[in-house]
């Protein structure tokens, strides 16, 4: 069946693929070929159109250069377009998307106002009306499932279940969710009018300002009551960013008011990726040491942190699981080795890089990679290979970025492999009622019999 997209399209598509296997050739910190990349491309866009892809591509590929590729993919996708019922544009995007997503450390493609809008939470920057919003499958319209305490939407009397009939006098009825969303959307100070309901209840008029949503990225903390008595502080990060280190330090003057015998901080589903932030953060928990090193393409870097770290007189208990990934990883990593923290848990993810984003050219949307390595200060890296390691072959990067055989240390065994975090302490999370109790229980039996003491 033939396509209706035209020629140009297919350049377009072509152009954004090739854009974006040359963006990763060019900043990936281990990338594939290019022409692997392009066939990954072809694969997918064959197995989305329901097409069998001649069983010879690969080699094709292979066989040329990447400048010849191009002409040779646009061949290829004029055929598919001409044989597809589907929509093209979308086709070859959604490959190049599930492409991107094979990297090593994985990567993605977003729009520019989707990577906006994570920028803005990130750093507490976010404007909008502070709502959450599913579609109700009974009315068909949108439903506030959270509201944003103290958010504009909050102060003007909304409330979660209440049902958006109508956005600045437009009705929602047979829109979209994102049509929704791109209604409500604003700049700061602007003026913004909802009529909802409650089931069963008359309509109301909501008149308000957008303004800036403060996410936080810690709970606030809870006392753990011990046995002893013993009191142990507890707090759920739930991202790195620019005010995470703020937020601690005001639980630290709560938590000390309280006398705590201990802090247990819970890393589960953290996945770190801005590498200042992270910096921030690894320099606020460690009292001196190197937290780590960086590998990029032009070399290594070790960072250290400074002195005076918070919760200094007290033992730390961190949690993570196989969701922990990232920076996150790599703070955990530094506060193990200085012997700061308690790590207890599950092993980690094992997603030992640092990721940056780049615009993909003459496109709306944003490619994220992985362009840093991230070691232990002593240049073990944290990402997982999948395999068994061999103890006696393990290598390690010096800080110019050569390769240098790490042999055991009077005939020990080095205390953490390459990859994923190996917890001091594993608790199995489905067989533990609390696991927040659990781990703090496992702090203060440790600690009893030796105190950590900082670098």
């Amino acid at each position: 069946m033939t396509n209706p997209d035209g020629a140009g399209d297919v350049k377009t598509a072509v152009d954004e693929v090739m854009h974006v296997v040359n963006m990763v050739l060019e900043h990936h910190i281990a990338p594939p070929t290019g022409q692997q990349m392009v066939v990954d491309v072809i694969r997918h866009v064959y197995q989305k159109a329901q097409l069998q892809m001649p069983p010879d591509m690969p080699q094709l590929i292979s066989r040329r250069s990447l400048e010849q590729v191009p002409d040779f993919l646009n061949d290829t996708l004029e055929e598919v377009a001409r044989r597809s019922s589907q929509p093209f544009q979308p086709l070859v995007r959604e490959s190049l998307t599930d492409m991107v997503s094979n990297l090593p450390g994985g990567a993605r493609i977003t729009a520019v106002r989707k990577h906006t809008v994570n920028e803005q939470i990130a750093s507490n920057r976010y404007v909008g009306t502070g709502i959450a919003l599913r579609m109700s499958s009974t009315d068909h319209r949108p439903t506030i499932t959270h509201v944003v305490p103290r958010g504009p939407m909050e102060l003007a009397g909304g409330e979660k279940g209440d049902l958006i009939i109508e956005v600045n006098g437009i009705s929602t009825k047979g829109k979209m969710l994102s049509e929704v969303v791109e209604m409500i959307r604003g700049p700061d100070g602007s003026e913004i009018t909802f009529v909802v309901h409650q089931p069963d209840q008359p309509p109301r008029t909501l008149t308000f300002q957008r303004g800036v949503i403060n996410f936080p990225s810690l709970s606030k903390p809870e006392l753990l009551q011990l046995p002893g008595p013993k009191l142990i502080g507890y707090m759920k990060i739930k991202r790195i960013s620019a005010a995470l280190v703020h937020e601690l330090r005001q639980a630290e003057k709560t938590l000390l008011e309280q006398d705590v015998d201990g802090i247990v901080l819970d890393f589960r589903m953290v996945h770190g990726a801005d590498l200042h932030q992270s910096l921030l953060l690894a320099n606020a928990l460690l009292d001196g040491g190197e937290i780590g090193q960086v590998r990029s393409r032009s070399g290594s870097r070790g960072y250290q942190a400074e002195r005076e770290a918070l919760f200094a007189k007290l033992p730390i208990a961190i949690i993570v699981d196989r969701h922990t990934s990232g920076t996150a990883e790599w703070v955990a990593a530094a506060l193990q080795d200085h012997k700061r923290a308690l790590i207890v848990g599950a092993k980690t993810a094992g997603h030992g890089y640092g990721d940056s984003t780049f615009p993909i050219p003459d496109t709306d949307r944003m490619l994220t990679i992985s362009t840093s390595e991230l070691l232990r200060a002593d240049g073990i890296s944290l990402v997982g290979t999948g395999k068994p390691t061999n103890i006696l072959t393990l290598v390690r990067r010096t800080p110019d970025g050569r390769r240098q055989k790490v042999l055991p240390r009077n005939g020990k065994r080095i205390p953490y492999p390459p990859g994923p975090i190996v917890p001091n302490k594993r608790i199995e999370e489905e067989s533990t009622a609390d696991i927040k109790t659990k781990a703090a229980e496992i702090l203060l039996k440790e600690f009893k019999k030796t105190k950590p003491t900082a670098d």
